[in-house]
């Protein structure tokens, strides 16, 4: 088939397709070894994460009850469908930009360390009061990120920093990553995509007054199905670059059917070559 055609193939369906492969790897990697290494089981479990949200978008982009007027009306939730597209993205995105994107083993230990401590920062400045145990969590993750920075500060790419950059490692124990659309151009995804639409989810995410009026207009406006294709067709493209990838760094897929290989390949060549959507 040609690649373009899969543009005209019944999205739900295709969709519905790449998420029971999803699925699929999470558990045939499970069966068949056991993942020791801690940075290979968060490499695993962010996968595992990207999974729990294109199951959600394939029940949400099926529509949703709700009870107005002693009925139930079933309506597209779109403010849901594109916050969870946008979070599924910034998922796929951390992804490459700590296993995927680095040139070398250093720059990967640099990136995944500072990733991982950016998380317990976070825990670090909650507001635990009197609870105990919560108390000595923090203190044990606080001595967890003076081990992360000891090993951030071993590797090359943290040596060739800027004096301000290590001192914003030292002073807040953070390092600045690139912003999310400028990791998503390294996926090699056309500028179209890359361009418009991470600025276009977060709109929806943040409540901007265009969300609100988009949101009004798509409940009678006939172009709202449009709207809806467009966002399975972005979720298409990124579902088979994180699959293709999963697969790739853990040894599976070997068995997969080889119509949902070259569907794969499709939406992937798909997501690199479309310079605007075809609908």
């Amino acid at each position: 088939m040609e690649r373009y055609n899969y543009l005209t193939l019944p999205p739900l369906e295709e969709f519905e397709k790449l998420v029971s492969c999803a699925n699929y790897l999470i558990e045939e990697n499970v069966k068949r070894q056991e993942i020791v290494d801690p940075k290979r089981i968060y490499q695993h479990e962010i996968y595992v994460k990207y999974v729990f949200h294109i199951n959600s978008l394939l029940s949400i982009f099926n529509g949703t009850n709700i009870y107005i007027n002693s009925k139930y009306v079933k309506y597209l939730d779109y403010p849901s469908i594109i916050t969870l597209i946008r979070a599924s993205l910034e998922t796929f995105l951390t992804y490459y930009y700590i296993f995927i994107d680095p040139k070398n083993d250093d720059e990967n230990i640099f990136r995944y360390n500072n990733w991982f401590i950016d998380g317990l920062n976070k825990r670090q400045k909650m507001e635990v009061g009197f609870d105990e145990n919560l108390k000595k969590v923090q203190m044990s993750e606080k001595l967890n990120i003076e081990e992360c920075i000891k090993i951030i500060k071993s590797t090359d790419a943290y040596k060739s920093l800027s004096q301000k950059e290590k001192d914003r490692i030292d002073k807040d124990k953070m390092f600045k990553r690139p912003g999310w659309s400028e990791i998503f151009r390294l996926t090699g995804v056309s500028e179209y995509w890359a361009k418009t639409f991470y600025s276009y989810f977060s709109s929806y995410a943040h409540s901007t007054s265009s969300c609100i009026i988009q949101l009004n207009t798509a409940r009678t406006d006939k172009s709202s199905g449009k709207i809806l294709m467009m966002c399975i067709h972005f979720s298409l493209i990124i579902t088979s670059m994180f699959i293709d990838r999963y697969c790739k760094d853990f040894n599976v897929g070997e068995r997969m059917e080889n119509e949902k290989k070259e569907s794969i390949e499709a939406w992937i060549w798909l997501g690199k070559n479309l310079s605007k959507p075809k609908i």
